[in-house]
């Protein structure tokens, strides 16, 4: 999953639509944004379930950030 996350940064990356050093970080950034504290809780044992809504919520925050980060 990460180096097809990869291939496709390199491709925004070459064509403009995005603007970064290093795609195969970048996407890893772009995951790590997605989970939020969720991956933590979860191996700490103290996860909470979440709702759709709150999900969809953390990526469209998470979409936005990166977007921030990256665009040009």
């Amino acid at each position: 999953m990460h180096q097809r996350m990869a291939r496709y940064l390199e491709r925004a990356n070459a064509t403009g639509t995005l603007r970064m050093d290093d795609p195969e970080q970048t996407g890893m950034d772009f995951f790590c944004l997605c989970a939020g504290d969720h991956q933590l809780q979860a191996e700490l044992g103290v996860f909470k379930q979440v709702s759709d809504e709150q999900l969809r919520a953390r990526v469209a925050h998470a979409v936005r950030l990166f977007l921030l980060a990256y665009r040009p």
